[in-house]
């Protein structure tokens, strides 16, 4: 049986983003707003045990992973959002949840509970328009390359990603 030790897996995460500016508009962590964070306060929703690792830099919303037996899983926990106090699990690794929010990025993993599937992917195609400069950046992809020398990323389509991420919800 597989045990995953949460805290180690924060501390690799926030090692392996250790070296980006994550306040530049065209950094890895700003297009998928996926902001690597070493304390922040949990919120009565957090889920229990939780390790919180990343933030959204919005309003509190935040990535936390929480260890199940032998898999882990990781949530996205939105107490100020659209749905208030919304938790949404997102993947059972980094590599899996980095998989699925490179294929929907810039739009949020929440995004896909707060739309019907026509139209998050007309919003995600006119939000990666609004972002393609970032994208193409050569800074996303230097960071996109050195994140994947940690974390192995599988390609998934945007449509993909909606449909596995409203069944691991039940919705």
């Amino acid at each position: 049986m597989i045990r995953f030790n949460c805290e180690k897996e924060k501390m690799r995460f926030l090692k392996a983003y250790d070296c980006y500016d994550n306040n530049a508009r065209d950094s890895l962590a700003a297009v998928t707003h996926l902001m690597p964070i070493s304390d922040f306060p949990a919120y009565p929703t957090t889920p229990d045990n939780a390790v919180i690792f990343a933030t959204t830099g919005m309003d509190g919303a935040h990535y936390c992973m929480v260890e199940d037996g032998d898999k882990m899983n990781i949530y996205i926990v939105e107490p100020c959002g659209v749905v208030p106090d919304r938790v949404c699990l997102i993947g059972h690794s980094i590599s899996e949840m980095l998989s699925y929010g490179l294929a929907i990025m810039p739009m949020l993993f929440s995004d896909v509970f707060d739309l019907e599937k026509d139209e998050f992917l007309k919003e995600l195609k006119h939000a990666r328009y609004e972002w393609m400069r970032e994208i193409n950046s050569k800074r996303f992809k230097d960071d996109l390359n050195a994140l994947e020398k940690i974390y192995p990323i599988k390609e998934f389509s945007a449509s993909e990603v909606y449909d596995i991420l409203r069944a691991m919800n039940g919705r």
